[in-house]
């Protein structure tokens, strides 16, 4: 219950600084394991990252380096 009621607040949050492609790439190669195999996974990135928002989705799904 308690993750619900904080969903609307971050995505509010995320949707006031809107940030450049370029810098969103940039974070989601961060977010990356440093373990070269990984299972997919829908919590962890880069799958998470998709979970986010729409804009978010769009992003990571277009950047072949996360996948």
């Amino acid at each position: 219950e308690k993750k619900v009621a904080m969903r609307p607040a971050r995505r509010a949050c995320i949707r006031s600084v809107p940030l450049a492609t370029e810098v969103l790439c940039h974070i989601f190669i961060h977010c990356l394991p440093q373990t070269d195999y990984m299972l997919p996974n829908s919590k962890s990135p880069p799958m998470l990252l998709t979970r986010i928002c729409r804009r978010w989705r769009e992003v990571a799904v277009d950047m072949p380096l996360l996948w």
